[in-house]
């Protein structure tokens, strides 16, 4: 999820290109980008 989107805000294309960028980084390391103990503290990452 995008921080603008996280936040409530209007989402357009930069979004997506976020998620993507989130996605190949996740696949290149195997680990969780903003991946923290609970959902609120993840939000909080981003």
């Amino acid at each position: 999820m995008a921080p603008e989107q996280a936040k409530g805000l209007a989402v357009d294309f930069r979004a997506d290109h976020f998620s993507l960028g989130v996605i190949v980084y996740e696949m290149a390391t195997g680990k969780r980008a903003f991946g923290r103990e609970t959902t609120a503290e993840t939000l909080a990452a981003l």
